[in-house]
């Protein structure tokens, strides 16, 4: 459970940081088909394309021919949130000195000094001898 917890306040961490700062999707369509597509950086063009795959893959002559006439199509789109994040301001008033010291006492486990020696007898009281077992009497047992 906690594992997850920690996963989503990492998660919304990045949405808000994404979504303040903003982010730029580029694509480059090339006759009218998505070919590339690419977050925070340049969409690669056709020639760029055709350059990084093998021999097997590269578009003909003829193809090459007609993207530059002018049918390729690059185009780049920066979305960021319109709004600022505002706090709600915070005025922080001082500690009360028995806040303060009940803070302290409890963060590192002092103890008061009783002023009460009788506190101790407790360590000698016997308890009474148990008559019956009441755990076994009150239960059902079936055979």
């Amino acid at each position: 459970m906690t594992l997850l917890k920690k996963s989503l306040h990492i998660i919304l961490a990045f949405l808000l940081l994404t979504s303040t700062s903003g982010f730029s999707i580029s694509t480059h369509f090339c006759q009218s088909q998505l070919q590339d597509l690419q977050f925070f950086c340049q969409a690669k063009t056709c020639g760029e394309l055709q350059a990084e795959k093998e021999s097997c893959h590269k578009v003909a002559d003829e193809n090459i021919k007609s993207c530059k006439k002018g049918c390729c199509e690059s185009k780049s789109d920066f979305y960021q949130l319109d709004l600022d994040q505002q706090t709600a301001p915070t005025t922080f008033k001082p500690l009360n000195i028995k806040v303060l010291t009940a803070i302290l006492f409890t963060l590192f486990n002092i103890e008061l000094p009783s002023a009460d020696k009788k506190s101790t007898d407790y360590f000698n009281y016997k308890p009474p001898l148990i008559v019956c077992d009441y755990t076994a009497e009150l239960q059902a047992f079936l055979i």
